[in-house]
């Protein structure tokens, strides 16, 4: 819970404990409780309402949204992966956008927050702090390799140790581009005498080729699932695919060829059905980078 919403809930006993008993002092009240004396003398006498009752413009989410963006918060930083002011803002919008209830007007839009409202929404939570980041200088980055791979397998064997994971519940995704119509290698021209380790000129391929990705995943036992394929462009023509013989395997387009938010989370419920197949253990440890689409709260 936000430090506000903590200090509200503390005024409140304060103020129930003064009803109780009235000859209480604002001073006592204030030790007691952990509130400011004047907080609790300006509430007992109405003069001011808290935040929660007042209509703010900053005030978009309730309690328990607010809530669910501290959890957010706090999980990625548990994660190492620290968010910046415009992640924070499309949390909001997407907590506010799954609460929307058009029911009552199916022309109404989910609300949203302002360009600057996470930035106050930081202000208003000092639990949470902003940080610059400096890069690490090549030399310093090559120290800490060592150290930072031991503490990952530090942290990787004890969750595995925890949750009883085998190496089949263990898995490893990542995305890969892909040309069409040109391959990894292509036959070129040498003279006979020529050596692979003497041939340094490098020859560029076109540019204008087709783009397609393709996110695969792999578990420590050697299992796989079907792989998402996403092809640049706006809808799917069925005439792409008769050849495939594979019925898992899942298509998507994006503007660019390339993964975003709304695939990465489709893709996580793609493997979250396909590995159940081989699952061993209570539960599964998927492996993957810091790509920005696996970091939004629905996919978190």
């Amino acid at each position: 819970m936000s430090a506000y919403f903590e200090t509200e809930a503390r005024l409140q006993e304060a103020l129930n404990y003064k009803r109780e008993h009235p000859n209480s002092s604002f001073r006592w009240l204030a030790r007691q409780f952990n509130v400011s004396k004047d907080r609790i003398q300006r509430r007992w006498k109405g003069t001011r309402t808290s935040k929660s009752e007042r209509l703010a413009t900053n005030l978009k989410l309730d309690i328990h949204q607010d809530k669910a963006l501290c959890w957010y918060l706090t999980r990625l930083w548990e994660i190492g992966v620290p968010l910046r002011y415009k992640g924070i803002t499309a949390a909001a919008n997407e907590i506010l956008a799954t609460a929307h209830n058009p029911t009552f007007d199916s022309t109404s839009t989910a609300p949203t927050v302002g360009e600057n409202w996470s930035r106050r929404w930081i202000k208003r939570h000092p639990e949470f702090s902003k940080r610059l980041e400096k890069p690490i200088e090549t030399e310093r980055q090559r120290a800490m390799n060592a150290e930072s791979i031991s503490e990952f397998f530090d942290k990787f064997n004890a969750i595995c140790i925890t949750h009883e994971i085998t190496k089949e519940d263990i898995w490893n995704m990542d995305e890969t581009g892909l040309r069409v119509g040109v391959g990894r290698g292509q036959w070129v021209i040498v003279p006979t005498n020529q050596v692979d380790s003497r041939f340094k000129n490098l020859i560029g391929s076109l540019g204008d080729t087709e783009h397609i990705s393709v996110v695969e995943a792999i578990s420590a036992g050697c299992a796989t699932i079907a792989p998402l394929i996403i092809i640049k462009g706006v809808i799917i023509q069925t005439r792409w695919f008769h050849d495939l013989k594979d019925g898992d395997i899942a298509i998507g387009v994006s503007d660019s060829g390339y993964s975003n938010d709304i695939l990465s989370f489709q893709w996580l419920q793609h493997f979250n059905q396909l590995s159940k197949r081989t699952q061993q253990g209570a539960y599964r440890l998927l492996i993957m980078d810091g790509y920005d689409s696996h970091l939004t709260i629905q996919f978190v």
